[in-house]
């Protein structure tokens, strides 16, 4: 509808149905191009010029809504989710307020809200992938995809100028501050990994003289065994032990990490790490992971676009 003026206003919607004509009716080909427009009995078919008109098309391809809304438009008779309800004509026995006539209050919509209701519908009615078989279906994807670009796009202009001045704040002071805590962190790190590997040279100093201690004791108790066996054979009174240099003392256990500031403590934990002698037989063992393959597949694809030869893998040519 136009006012006198010319200028159009909006008075209601009218659902819109694009399709290709192989793939509404099973043929082989599905390379025509056709649709429909209205719904219930004013449903009517679209000429082949109203389909590619440019005005109608643009039109429909800037206000995408998914199947199952169309289909409950045009199919099933329900109305418009975003048409604002009628309001109530007042009562013939009151007083005309001053609002009675005026225009119903437009919702505010967050434009975050708009922007992401409208890259939904955009993705929701684009073509499933799979019914790419055509160059009439490629068409509808490209122009589905560069929709959905240009509705992305629009959102990250409008995002950026929300959240960039916030987020250029934000990077100042994280230049402010990180800076120094990071220099916190490196030296803690130092300072506990020096204390680490001073304990873990103790720690190996005590299990050495623990195991020289049991070897002296092993060997004075192997004597001893010896001895009474030679007496007990030649019928001699069984002797008393030799009294022999009593073994070193095992070094007392050593006790926590002790700081002269704070309360904060060493965390001493013995782990197990992996020490590799083998690679060929190490990845023997891992070669069925996932991310290792991955890796691999990768490490080869950007050797062989840099034009090098990796042994044991050929190349293929494609756009994917």
């Amino acid at each position: 509808m136009k006012l006198p003026n010319g200028r159009p206003i909006q008075t209601g919607w009218e659902p819109v149905a694009y399709f290709l004509q192989g793939m509404a009716f099973g043929e082989a080909e599905a390379d025509v191009l056709c649709g429909v427009i209205g719904a219930g009995d004013s449903l009517r078919d679209m000429t082949d010029e109203e389909v590619k008109g440019e005005d109608i098309w643009s039109y429909c391809c800037r206000h995408p809504i998914a199947y199952d809304l169309y289909k409950a438009v045009a199919e099933d008779g329900e109305p418009w989710l975003d048409l604002p309800i009628p309001p109530t004509v007042p009562a013939a026995n009151r007083d005309v307020a001053k609002t009675d006539n005026a225009p119903p209050p437009e919702e505010v919509i967050p434009p975050d809200v708009e922007h992401a209701t409208a890259i939904d519908n955009a993705i929701a009615a684009a073509p499933d992938p799979k019914t790419v078989t055509s160059e009439a279906a490629a068409a509808m994807a490209a122009g589905s995809k560069n929709r959905i670009a240009e509705l992305r796009l629009a959102a990250t202009r409008v995002g950026e100028a929300a959240y960039k001045p916030p987020y250029n704040e934000y990077k100042r002071l994280h230049g402010i501050w990180t800076p120094m805590v990071a220099r916190a962190e490196r030296k803690e790190k130092e300072l506990n990994t020096a204390i680490l590997s001073f304990r873990e040279v103790e720690r190996k100093k005590a299990m050495a003289a623990a195991a020289e201690a049991a070897r002296l004791q092993r060997e004075q108790d192997e004597a001893n065994e010896r001895a009474a066996q030679r007496a007990i054979a030649r019928g001699d009174a069984e002797m008393p032990p030799p009294v022999v240099e009593a073994a070193p003392a095992l070094p007392p256990a050593t006790a926590p990490v002790q700081p002269t500031y704070g309360t904060r403590k060493i965390k001493e934990e013995v782990k197990k790490f992996a020490v590799i002698e083998d690679w060929v037989k190490v990845f023997a063992h891992f070669q069925n992971d996932a991310d290792l393959r991955a890796r691999l597949e990768k490490l080869a694809t950007d050797a062989i676009r840099a034009g090098a030869e990796v042994p044991g893998a050929t190349h293929r040519e494609g756009l994917i």
